[in-house]
């Protein structure tokens, strides 16, 4: 005889086993009797009509399988703020969440119309215009250096340190710097 399992608190269908028979029982009675581990039914489930979002779930007041909708463990995106949330009780469907999408947002210059993500134009351009406003500060700030090291006497070629400068580390240093001013 096979049993078919299900989850203790949730009731899931986890799969079927070979019934142990109870011989004591099974000569007592003078029939076959098998033992039933708890959380367990002789209820067969139809698992054709299962798949990743429904599963069978064993309603023991009504001593029966039930197909539910289960997206549990399924991200979906808020469509204003980009925050995740994960959807965690049996039932809930992301039709529940009108303020979520299952799309993950590709960046943080999109926003969501239509029921895609698009590119936020005037997020786009802002990021834009900050990279152009660092690039302009690293080049004042590197002429600042050069001037100053000219007049120190410590360097005669400015177009060489020039160049140097600007391939070295301190670039990252002063956008690094940038940023933490702008946050």
């Amino acid at each position: 005889m096979i049993i078919y399992l299900y989850n203790k608190q949730t009731f899931e269908y986890l799969g079927q086993v070979d019934a142990q028979k109870d011989i004591l029982e099974s000569k007592k009675e003078n029939k076959e009797i098998y033992m039933f581990p708890p959380n367990s039914t002789s209820k067969k489930p139809d698992l054709s009509k299962t798949d990743e979002n429904n599963k069978l779930f064993f309603s023991i007041q009504k001593n029966k399988w039930e197909i539910k909708e289960d997206y549990r463990r399924t991200k979906l995106y808020n469509i204003n703020d980009k925050s995740c949330k994960i959807i965690d009780i049996i039932g809930e469907t992301p039709d529940d969440f009108p303020d979520y999408t299952l799309l993950v947002p590709p960046g943080e210059n999109y926003i969501f119309q239509n029921g895609e993500w698009v590119i936020d134009e005037i997020k786009e351009q802002e990021a834009k215009d900050k990279i152009y406003l660092q690039q302009i500060v690293t080049k004042k700030l590197n002429e600042i250096i050069i001037d100053g090291l000219i007049k120190d006497n410590i360097i005669s070629n400015s177009g060489e340190v020039l160049e140097q400068i600007n391939e070295s580390e301190l670039n990252k240093d002063i956008f690094q710097m940038i940023a933490e001013l702008d946050s």
